[in-house]
């Protein structure tokens, strides 16, 4: 895949995180919730790209496919 940015050949890989925590986009400004779910993610604007059981237990693996431009510093994830 090409950056959309500079259009030098991005590296493909996978993102990883602590698998307690989930992974989660917000717009700029807001805030995770004190109490973690999808509707209070998704009521701030956010969308989850993966999410932890309520036991702490990851739902599915805790790596979602990626593309890094190296050259930008940007990256692009699959969800």
């Amino acid at each position: 895949m090409d950056c959309p940015l500079c259009g030098k050949e991005m590296r493909r890989g996978q993102t990883a995180y602590v698998p307690t925590g989930g992974l989660y986009f917000l717009p700029p400004g807001e805030t995770l919730p004190l109490t973690i779910t999808r509707r209070g993610i998704e009521d701030r604007g956010g969308i989850v790209l993966d999410m932890c059981s309520s036991l702490g237990w990851l739902r599915k693996p805790g790596a979602l496919p990626a593309y890094i431009c190296e050259n930008c510093r940007k990256m692009i994830v699959e969800y």
